[in-house]
């Protein structure tokens, strides 16, 4: 497997960039190309983690053909079903190898630069959890998102005692695998995964970024409401356990 440039490699350390996928057609062009200019800053080593979660007019072949000229290790895992993106994308951390952990939407739209820093905050202190800031508007999607983070931090706060100051609405993190390791053989809960992480963390940094007009929406009110709904019955009832074996999956690899 052959390494980028390392005149151009930035960051010394791995990492699994884990990206979860449903109804994504849209965005994935604007994906493949973020992830091309990425990966030539990254370690020879890195990879992408796809994970299908369940849509069936996103297969696996097509995705291969979508990403096959990616310069960076990848794999793409077909869940049988739906289950949601917070365990989509817990199913790719499962599979991750790398030291560092970033997680992103397929239709994350910032710099790469923004990113570069974004990772560069937990490269080198590994108790060091970041997040993707977007700058909130006053249109009405801004405004859940807004109601959304109000409702993440007072979660955050009451559980793990830690004042956040930033947008916690994001899915866009960065973290360090040790993070995991000791919490996946204890079956986490797909809806407590920041919470799990930033009980563990010692510091936690905000990278801010401006939210690009041209980006298309992937939210819904029913979708945002659904979360908050979801955050505030995590404070109540303890959620379903997360178990990778219960989903079945096909994985193909592309290499560099």
């Amino acid at each position: 497997m052959s390494g980028v440039s390392t005149s151009k490699t930035f960051l010394s350390k791995p990492i699994s960039i884990v990206v979860p996928l449903y109804k994504s057609k849209a965005h994935l062009n604007g994906l493949e190309k973020l992830l091309k200019e990425l990966s030539t800053y990254l370690s020879a080593q890195s990879e992408v983690i796809f994970i299908n979660d369940g849509d069936p007019n996103q297969r696996d072949v097509k995705l291969f053909v979508q990403f096959e000229k990616l310069p960076i290790e990848f794999s793409l895992f077909q869940l049988n079903e739906s289950k949601g993106q917070m365990t989509a994308t817990l199913w790719g951390i499962s599979k991750a190898k790398c030291p560092l952990i970033l997680t992103m939407d397929a239709d994350t739209k910032c710099k790469t630069s923004v990113l570069l820093d974004l990772i560069g905050l937990s490269e080198s202190e590994e108790q060091k959890i970041g997040y993707l800031d977007f700058s909130l508007g006053n249109d009405q999607r801004s405004l859940f998102r807004q109601l959304l983070s109000s409702v993440n931090q007072l979660v955050v706060k009451t559980l793990t005692n830690k004042n956040l100051k930033g947008h916690v609405g994001s899915s866009t993190r960065v973290f360090h695998r040790s993070f995991i390791n000791q919490v996946m053989s204890k079956n986490l809960c797909p809806e407590l995964l920041d919470i799990t992480l930033l009980r563990q963390a010692t510091e936690i940094g905000f990278v801010q970024t401006k939210q690009e007009q041209s980006q298309s929406s992937s939210y819904t009110i029913n979708k945002i409401l659904n979360v908050v709904f979801r955050s505030i019955l995590c404070l109540i009832l303890p959620p379903k356990p997360f178990s990778p074996t219960e989903y079945l999956y096909e994985n193909q690899t592309g290499t560099r």
